[in-house]
């Protein structure tokens, strides 16, 4: 990948990045009950996305830098992985947002518990679904 596309992907990840931080505020929006680490989660998500800027700038400004193409190809897996996790984060948070859309109580009823998995990480579990849905459990 040429630097320029490198640079591109970085700023089309960053629009990503502003997209989930607008959906984080329309969730905190919806419901005031939420945990605080879900507006800390919104600071990171907001960070990522100067840093991106960033380095899209930096790319830019200094591609002839850039020659090894194994540079260039970690910096594209990076980019990959950054935007794999934003798309799956954005997934969720539209979808927490649809449920309070869809005359589900707000999701104050719903009761948002961090349960530590084996492995170290957070996870969401959202209880309180109606009508037999399923009641998935979202990494954090």
């Amino acid at each position: 990948m040429d630097p320029l596309s490198i640079s591109a992907s970085a700023i089309a990840i960053a629009a990503l990045a502003t997209q989930v931080c607008k959906a984080l505020a329309r969730l905190r929006e919806n419901c005031k009950t939420l945990p605080g680490r879900l507006h800390a989660l919104n600071n990171e998500v907001a960070d990522i996305k100067s840093v991106l800027c960033q380095v899209a700038s930096v790319i830019q400004e200094r591609a002839s830098v850039l020659d090894s193409n194994i540079e260039q190809m970690k910096i594209s897996q990076l980019l990959e992985q950054a935007e794999a996790k934003l798309k799956e984060l954005k997934e969720i948070v539209n979808h927490l947002n649809r449920v309070c859309d869809c005359g589900y109580p707000k999701l104050q009823t719903l009761q948002s518990s961090y349960v530590a998995k084996r492995t170290g990480t957070t996870t969401i579990s959202a209880r309180g679904y109606q009508n037999g849905e399923v009641q998935p459990q979202y990494l954090a």
